[in-house]
């Protein structure tokens, strides 16, 4: 999923007086998961929990969130959130159980 921090979420992320960060803003407009949290861990860097999920931030990221906990700015910054859509896997269910269907001969009324 490929998710683009923009200067509106820049700005929007500076308006939370600190409570958000631009990373978190970007992927909560991407309006598809429940909850979000940025963890920051010293050996391993940032990382994105996304639905209790646990994902691994790319390096440009992490240094781009590093000079946002310094200067408290940050330049515009795309990257890939490996996380599979939520809803493409309630579409293939359903793909499966429809040609399920069509294998049994209960599908278009044809015998």
């Amino acid at each position: 999923m490929k998710v683009s921090v923009t200067k509106r979420h820049i700005t929007s992320a500076k308006r939370s007086e600190g409570r958000l960060t631009p990373i978190e803003v970007a992927v909560m407009d991407l309006d598809c998961f429940a909850e979000i949290n940025l963890l920051a861990s010293s050996p391993s860097g940032y990382s994105l929990e996304v639905d209790g999920s646990r994902v691994k931030l790319p390096r440009s990221v992490q240094t781009a969130l590093e000079v946002w906990e310094i200067q408290g700015d940050m330049k515009p910054v795309s990257f890939d959130l490996p996380i599979e859509d939520p809803f493409l896997s309630s579409e293939d269910l359903l793909l499966d159980n429809f040609d399920e269907g069509l294998d049994l001969g209960y599908g278009f009324g044809y015998a």
